[in-house]
């Protein structure tokens, strides 16, 4: 009997110690640093929209000045390619505060009607310390609905950490006077986050911004909007943070996190 009970102890242990680890792995996750990740990657998937809003006869008549940051804006009329330049920037007075370097490349060579589509992709491309890599696909569902895909989009942090997510939107355009006002946004989108724990998200409530909050130098935030995120634990458990999107003044934007164990947080 005695031979036995090391026998049976052992495995034991082993279990323990298993059980022990991935509780530690959901005491040790901060969640509120989790909700300020989502925040991160909401704003570094939102704040270059507007960009794939404007098509290539808005581009050609436009001058740098009305961009954020005055980039360079380079036209190829013979393949139909717009660059936006942020290294190199043209007529701005004052310190440039929309934290952006590197190139956004809108391809309009297959926009012809409503059968068609463009893209937008980044070359060396970063917002607020994040590089942005990827590729965005955009087409007509109406004249005012545009539908957005993506895979693999990626934000890397300057300490190269990842967050990698894919997505469909609907985006309504909102004209006054046929000019671009807003754009309404609803949709969702999965991925991995920076330690790699799954993750997706729903907009609850549409994604609404106004092209004048977009022009100030603190672009990637609705004006309103309700986010359900989603983050895995161990499988299959998962666990829901919800972000509340407000505004005042009226570009002032509020960001308020309900977090999975019903604690309140203020984000922005």
């Amino acid at each position: 009997m005695k031979r036995i009970l090391p026998l049976l102890f052992f495995p034991l242990v082993l279990l323990s110690f298993s059980c022990q680890e991935d509780t530690d792995r959901v005491i040790h996750t901060d969640i509120t640093v989790e909700a300020t990740q989502l925040l991160q990657t909401s704003s570094n998937w939102g704040e270059s929209l507007f960009f794939a809003m404007l098509d290539f006869e808005d581009y050609r008549q436009m001058e740098s000045e009305y961009l954020p940051g005055c980039p360079e804006i380079q036209i190829s009329d013979g393949d139909r390619r717009v660059t936006i330049d942020f290294s190199n920037k043209k007529g701005c007075d004052g310190e440039d505060k929309t934290f952006r370097s590197g190139k956004i490349i809108l391809d309009f060579s297959q926009q012809s009607g409503f059968l068609s589509f463009w893209t937008m992709r980044y070359e060396n491309y970063s917002f607020k310390n994040f590089k942005i890599s990827g590729e965005r696909r955009f087409s007509f569902v109406n004249l005012t609905q545009i539908k957005e895909t993506f895979e693999n989009l990626t934000f890397e942090s300057e300490k190269e950490v990842r967050t990698v997510i894919s997505g469909e939107f609907n985006h309504s355009t909102i004209l006054s006077g046929g000019l671009l006002t807003g754009i309404r946004t609803s949709g969702s989108l999965e991925g991995t986050n920076p330690v790699g724990r799954s993750i997706s998200m729903i907009l609850q409530a549409p994604r609404e911004e106004k092209v004048e909050c977009f022009l100030t130098d603190e672009p990637g935030l609705p004006n309103s909007a309700i986010e359900i995120w989603e983050i895995s634990r161990t499988s299959p458990q998962t666990i829901s943070h919800s972000l509340f999107y407000s505004s005042t003044n009226p570009c002032l934007v509020q960001v308020e996190a309900l977090l999975s164990d019903g604690r309140r947080l203020q984000l922005q």
